[in-house]
């Protein structure tokens, strides 16, 4: 029982960790000129990697719709708020494999300056997902394992230039994250935690006035990519 612990938790610490959810600029799609806030409704898509210890590779993928609010005009930044619903699932080279589980996300960005061309902002957003599962063969023996309330929170204060309706970002990640591994019906169970790591974020985003298209790349571990359209009404 010993060792099937230790071989749990070298596979499994590296199992609830790197979403990759978009993050974007810190400018948010325009709010239309009239109105206090602006509905923003849009669809993102993300494939992430990541290598942790002991040589332990992780990818997935995230799908998920987004709806938000957007407030400002040309004397007062720009800001939202939104919440986000899809999927996502998790594999690692040690075989665990789970399906696609429902995701919940929630964030806001906001302009924190904008000149004439630079400018900057931040965006502060969360994610969770309830349960990952699958089941392993361990010398022999079927092991269950779930992966319950995976989380993680991340920061990002990315710099931007703005050309026309272009805009180039890069900029610092902070992120913390977390899941409890439950296996063969809490016969172990335990917390796992990654904190306090740094990374980067940076991209390229196209802002009209009803929609915006946004593509990026993301370094925590590993490199990871997504996309992201969204419109306004």
């Amino acid at each position: 029982m010993k060792r099937l612990v230790l071989v749990l938790l070298s596979i499994l610490a590296f199992s609830g960790f790197a979403y990759a959810q978009h993050i974007g600029p810190g400018v948010p799609a325009k709010n239309l000129q009239g109105n206090i806030a602006s509905p923003n409704l849009g669809v993102g898509y993300s494939f992430y990697q990541a290598e942790y210890d002991d040589g332990v590779d992780l990818e997935g993928n995230q799908v998920y719709a987004h709806i938000g609010a957007v407030f400002g005009d040309l004397t007062t930044p720009s800001y939202e708020i939104y919440a986000r619903i899809g999927g996502a699932d998790v594999e690692d080279d040690d075989g665990f494999e789970s399906d696609f589980e429902p995701m919940y996300a929630a964030g806001i960005k906001g302009v924190f300056y904008q000149g004439q061309t630079f400018g900057w902002g931040g965006v502060l957003q969360g994610l969770y997902v309830d349960s990952f599962e699958d089941s392993f063969d361990v010398d022999g023996q079927k092991v269950d394992i779930e992966l319950q309330e995976s989380w993680e929170v991340e920061l990002a204060f990315p710099v931007h230039a703005k050309i026309n309706n272009g805009l180039i970002y890069l900029g610092p990640l902070l992120y913390t994250a977390t899941t409890d591994v439950v296996a063969d019906d809490s016969e172990i169970e335990g917390d796992i935690d990654e904190d306090g790591n740094l990374g980067a974020v940076g991209g390229v985003a196209l802002h009209f006035d009803n929609i915006a298209v946004e593509i990026e790349a993301k370094y925590r571990s590993d490199i990871s990519a997504g996309a992201f359209v969204s419109f306004t009404f």
